[in-house]
């Protein structure tokens, strides 16, 4: 079973400097032609690949693990997403946008403006590293999947606190995607 996952970028969420991300990753796993609204960037094969998804303190989600080709998901044309407010519905599509584009658009499009202070060091309200838990050193969310091109990669966004204690200074994010194949990283 192959199954192709559209990412759609709605004009009205579409943070500055989106298209050249996601020009730069389409060009990585050799998409051509970027230039609609939305953008097959990686398919979905649940016969021969290790399909998985990993989020760590983000948001309302202390840690959670997707297998996407495991035996509840991997059969499965589609999936639903459902659960409680405030149950991390959101935050599982927010972590898939992190490990691909180091962004989301649920920062990019709200209304707040403004920071906050991190340690005597000044984070913008819309900045990602907002979606780090309060109270924890490290955050990341990473996304293993199949490029278009066949080839196996990881996506990871990941945050951390200096020395890793709660009242560090927020660092800047890493952000990489890594052939698995090959093991080089691409960014």
């Amino acid at each position: 079973m192959l199954v192709y996952v559209s990412l759609l970028i709605y004009k009205a969420e579409k943070p500055k400097g989106y298209m050249p991300i996601l020009r730069r990753l389409s060009a990585i796993l050799g998409i051509e032609g970027v230039r609609g609204r939305a953008h097959t960037v990686m398919r979905v094969s649940r016969t021969n690949a290790e399909l998985a998804f990993a989020i760590h303190n983000i948001a309302s989600i202390a840690d959670a693990e997707i297998d996407f080709s495991g035996d509840v998901l991997r059969d499965e044309a589609v999936f639903l997403i459902c659960g409680e407010t405030g149950s991390g519905k959101t935050t599982i599509l927010d972590a898939i946008c992190l490990a691909l584009y180091a962004d989301t658009p649920r920062l990019y499009s709200t209304k707040m403006q403004g920071v906050t202070m991190d340690a005597e060091k000044e984070v913008k309200i819309d900045d990602p590293r907002q979606l780090m838990r309060r109270n924890t050193a490290q955050a990341h969310a990473s996304l293993t999947f199949i490029g278009s091109n066949g080839v196996n990669y990881e996506a990871t966004w990941a945050v951390y606190r200096s020395r890793r204690k709660v009242n560090g200074t927020i660092q800047s994010k890493i952000w990489e995607l890594k052939n698995l194949t090959t093991g080089v990283i691409l960014n």
